[in-house]
């Protein structure tokens, strides 16, 4: 196989080929047409989708109980399910035993997951939120080892890509 300049017959210096199974193709679903993505030898490329609230949740125990409270005085309470949050500031508040700690003024990003849960420290319980990455899986587009297979040829011998 050789790949030549367009309209001649001068063969394309440095041209390399590749073949791939389409079943290692990946689909991202979208109406909005094909991707293709070339990158340079060892490195990785992942795509994330871009989503405009964050996710949090709580780790609490019985008798433990975590709020968190908008500039415009909306509260949410937090649970073991991940609710979505929209991004801004806002004030973490835990309730421990009936007792409220002392609580957080806390920056909530878009596409971030968080945690928040009450911990312990030298002058005791507070409330903390920790950011645990995004919301959303990256989808590895390409990376540094590229996947292999092997099938058997009509002609008798395996190949390889």
């Amino acid at each position: 196989m050789t790949k030549t300049v367009k309209g001649g017959d001068i063969p394309l210096p440095g041209a390399k080929f590749q073949v791939w199974n389409a079943d290692d193709e990946i689909s991202i679903g979208s109406a909005a047409g094909n991707l293709a993505v070339r990158a340079e030898a060892g490195s990785e490329v992942s795509i994330r989708k871009a989503v405009a609230a964050a996710s949090v949740k709580a780790d609490i125990d019985n008798g433990t109980s975590l709020m968190l409270k908008s500039a415009n005085g909306m509260e949410t309470t937090l649970g073991a399910d991940a609710v979505d949050m929209e991004p801004g500031t806002y004030t973490l508040t835990a309730t421990q035993d009936g007792k409220t700690l002392e609580g957080a003024e806390v920056e909530i990003e878009a596409g971030k997951a968080y945690t928040a849960k009450v911990a312990g420290g030298l002058l005791g319980n507070h409330a903390v939120l920790s950011d645990d990455g995004y919301a959303m899986p990256a989808i590895k587009l390409a990376g540094p080892r590229p996947i292999r297979r092997t099938w058997p040829s009509t002609s008798g011998s395996a190949h390889t890509t």
